[in-house]
Parts: structure tokens; sequence; C-alpha cells
């Protein structure tokens, strides 16, 4: 049996602005043990102990301009351990962090006596009758999630909830079992306009998992329902936050759920239209890039809200098929997509929809400064500390993976084959600080399609870029002693140029023959440049 706790913030003060929320997110990259109790491996505990601390620091730091960040996410398995949570409680204890804030975390597995000793820490609360740590047999390990309140008095609590399900990789298990959790908690509190915020958290596999015969999140807005009709009212529900380790965020399985969770003919007095449903993973890769598993940190919101598309923005995307695996099954929702897949730390502000009027006067999208910090002391243009032009993110994600003319078979005899390998990542690294608006004109000219949003960037614009850069790297072949940078002289393009004015647009490149010619010799023509993720 599922139990539902409600607990409600406002007599703690925890008031929430009804228009702008600062969020902050973590998306590390993960490297668990292969075998149950998953945890961090022991090479990479301190690694994710500093990525914790860090995530806190700039969430202190409040690069989205707001009054303070309001909530602070860190995806399933994020948190190393009882350690983790130390340093979690030491940085919301002190007098820096700001009180009336939410700190949202999954932890890595516990063994029973770890679970025992995090639900008698002081100001911690579990659910006892369904989570308590006598319910926890001894070959059993918690994976579990902790919301932190700091208080307006400044006391933090915190609240301990166990995975309910698991997932394939936690039942496929060969020594301990993953302890099934019992109960939810929803959290409650005032908005500043005087009305109510409800939120709520499931880990991962929760989000589809049917316990009862029902769904999980069915449970929580059931119960909302039964209070509702109690007051004869209906009741909103603020934010969804699903925390995930999920190699699959776009499996039609997790989406299939948004259009079941919006739909208002279910369970009508629990209003959704301005909820807000947050997907929080970890990332595919270490650092920056293209990433074919785990990413995919996404909002969405109801078909309903008063939102505009953005079109092309920095750091997210407006979803579709292209950033959601090629499904459509979210076209008709309000859908946002962290393009970054690999490790970073996001800041954004994310806006109530409630707050969003009808009408031209009043157009806005769901988030406003949006950037990306680098985890570590990763140094790449795709998390600058800063926002990310779509153009800057997929130019180089295709750096990342593009084709030297080492691959060209009369080259590998040439005289000059010992300066190919050097010409190749001179070229790439000269390229990786282009400007964006640079980026987009010289795709522009390079495929003659015109001006397009690096969004729907695809084969022929990979093609001119593989194009140009071969081109570029020939040249450097030449100036084996002068590396190819942007002030590098490059002949043979109506006169003396350089690498800038390549980039710039003053060499036009024909697209049509440069990619039968390429092509040729690549055997690949489509390989290059199908999305950011």
């Amino acid at each position: 049996m599922v139990s539902i706790e409600n607990i409600d913030l406002r007599s703690r003060g925890v008031d929430l602005p009804s228009g702008r929320i600062g969020v902050v997110v973590a998306q590390p990259f993960l490297s668990l043990t292969p075998k149950e109790p998953f945890v961090c491996t022991p090479e990479t505990t301190a690694t994710q102990l500093a990525t914790v601390q860090k995530t806190l620091e700039i969430a202190k730091a409040r690069p989205h301009r707001q009054p303070k960040t309001h909530f602070t996410i860190f995806p399933e398995y994020a948190i190393p351990g009882l350690g983790g949570v130390a340093v979690v409680d030491a940085v919301l204890a002190a007098a820096e962090w700001p009180t009336g804030t939410v700190v949202i975390g999954g932890l890595t597995a516990l063994t029973k006596g770890e679970y025992a000793e995090l639900i008698a820490m002081q100001n911690t609360t579990v659910n006892a009758a369904a989570n308590g740590s006598d319910r926890v047999k001894a070959n059993d390990w918690v994976n579990c999630s902790i919301v932190w309140v700091k208080a307006a008095s400044g006391v933090v609590e915190k609240w301990v909830q166990p995975k309910l399900y698991p997932a394939w990789p936690e039942q496929k298990v060969h020594y301990k079992s993953m302890f099934h959790g019992g109960s939810i908690f929803i959290f409650r509190g005032r908005l500043e306009n005087g009305t109510l915020y409800r939120f709520s958290t499931l880990i991962c596999f929760d989000w589809v998992a049917t316990v009862d015969n029902a769904l999980l999140w069915h449970h929580v807005l059931q119960d909302l329902a039964n209070q509702a009709e109690a007051a004869e009212a209906e009741y909103s529900l603020s934010w969804f936050f699903i925390i995930q380790r999920n190699a699959k965020p776009n499996h039609d399985a997790f989406l299939s759920q948004i259009p079941a969770f919006f739909d208002e003919r279910l369970l009508p007095t629990v209003r959704r239209d301005r909820a807000c449903v947050v997907f929080a993973n970890s990332a595919g890769k270490p650092a920056p890039g293209k990433t074919d598993a785990y990413g995919g940190t996404s909002l969405v919101f109801s078909p309903t809200t008063n939102f505009v598309r953005a079109e092309c923005a920095p750091t997210f995307a407006s979803g579709g098929p292209r950033f959601r695996n090629n499904s459509t099954i979210l076209n008709p929702y309000y859908d946002v997509v962290f393009r970054e897949g690999g490790a970073c730390i996001l800041s954004f502000v994310l806006i109530n929809p409630g707050a969003v009027a009808a009408g031209a006067a009043n157009r806005t999208i769901a988030v406003e400064g949006a950037e990306l910090f680098p985890i570590g002391a990763t140094v790449d243009p795709r998390v600058p500390s800063a926002a990310v032009p779509a153009s800057v993110k997929w130019f180089n994600d295709q750096l990342d993976d593009l084709s030297g003319v080492a691959e060209i078979g009369s080259l590998a005899k040439a005289a000059l084959k010992a300066n190919v390998a050097a010409a190749h990542n001179g070229t790439v690294a000269a390229l990786r600080t282009t400007e964006a608006a640079t980026i987009a004109d010289t795709l522009a000219l390079a495929t003659d399609a015109g001006v397009k949003d690096a969004d729907s960037w695809d084969a022929p614009e990979a093609m001119a870029l593989l194009l140009l850069v071969n081109a570029m790297e020939i040249l450097a072949i030449g100036y084996a002693s002068q590396p190819m940078t942007a002030g590098t002289p490059a002949r043979g393009c109506n006169g003396k140029r350089t690498v800038a004015s390549v980039l710039s647009g003053t060499c036009r490149a024909q697209s049509a023959e440069h990619a039968a010619s390429v092509s040729s010799y690549h055997q690949r023509s489509g390989e290059h440049g199908l999305g950011s993720n």
C-alpha cells in the first residue's frame, strides 16, 4: 500500500515567488560500482563530493540573478552516501545559505545500517510505518532521495523517501535486493501572491512504475483529489521533480506518461495546467559533447500554457523529434530540453505558468538566463559559465568527431604525412572558440541554404564543415612550421586569406560539388551532424 504524506511548509516560512524561480541543476557523469549496492567507485568518490560542493556554491552565487536559488537539484545516485549528506547539511546550515530554499537529491545506495543512521539524524523525517529501518532486511540496500528545506528560522530539515520500485538494473542483482519504499511526500507552501504551491518527487523508474494497480504519480494526484473533494475546492500542482539515472530518458515508456499526467479529464479537481514536470538526469559522458545515453535534462509543461516557444534559444531547445529520439509524443506539449548531454551544472530562471497572462503584450518563454557551468577543471566553449548558443554547441560537437584528411588514401604515402595529425589537431583547436554569429554566417554561405537556426542543422551543414576543416588542414600541412591559427596565411582562395576570413564566409564553398567529392573518399555522406544529443 502506497502512503501519501503531506508536509506543510507554510509554518516554516518557505514562501516562493509567484513569478520567477531560481533553479540550479547538477548533471554529473557518474561512475558507479558494477555490482549492488551501487555506490561511486572509490576513485571517483572524492570527485563527486567536489561536484556536490561546487553545485551548491553555484546555487549560492545565484548566476540566474534571482534573490536566491529556490530549488537546487541533484539526480539519482548523485550524492555519495552519508559523506555527501554531511556536505549538503554543512553548506545549508551555514549563515550564507539563504532561508526559504529547497534542495532535492538522490543518494548512492545505503546499507541497512547507513540508512538507519541517516533517518536517525536530527531534524530528519521518514514515514516510519512504510520506510522505517526495521522494515529493511539485512540483505537489502536503499536507494533514496532527500528533500532538504531551510526554514525562515534558519533550521534545516530533511525528508527521506526511498525509491518505491526498482529499475531493471536494480532488479538484475546477484547478492542483495533494493528495498521497496512505501510512501511519497507532497510538500505545500505559499506563493507570494497568496496562492499555494505543491510539489512532489519521484526517483526515475517510479515515474512509470505501477504499484497497487496504479501508477505512482497517479497515487499523488489521487491523494490531492481526495483533499480537494473534502475541501470542496480545486488544488493545483506546481512542480513534479523526477530525478534520474536514466540511460534512455526519451524512451516511450517515460514520455508516454506526460499526456496522461496533464490530461485533466483524469481527476479534474487537481489542476495541472500550471504545472511543470522537471526531469533531472545524470550525464552521458564526463566532458561536454554528443551523447547517445543519459543527459536530456528537461522541463515539460501543459499544452494549454501561455508560454511562447523559443526559436533556437541559447542553452536549451524547444524539444521536438530531433531532441526526443525521433519521438513525436511530446509535440503538443511545451517542452524545454537542455542541449548539453555531457557533465555540467545548469542555472536558469523557471517562470511559473500561472504568472503568464494571455496576449501579445505578455509573451514570454518558460526559461530565462539559462547558463552552463563546467564540472571540475574542464575548459570548453560548451560549458563557459555563461549561455551557450545552439550554433556553438552544434559546431563543437561536430569538431569532436570530424574526420581529418588523414583518411584520404593518397596522403598516407605523402611526404608530408607526418604533418597530417598535427594539422588536424591544430585546426580543430583553432576553430573551437569561433563566435556563434561567425559559425552561422559561414554555414549559411557554405550550404547555399541561407540562414537557418542551428537546431535544424543536419547533414548539409555537417558536410560543409567537413569540407572547410579538411581544406584548412591541407593548407596547414603546407605551413607545418607555422601552425594553423586564426591569423595563419592560407593561399588559394582569391589570393592571400586567413582562417578567420574563411570562417567569415569570404571563401564560399560550393556545397553540391564538395559533397560529392568528399563523400567519394569518406564513403559516409550522412555520418555527421544528426543532432546535439
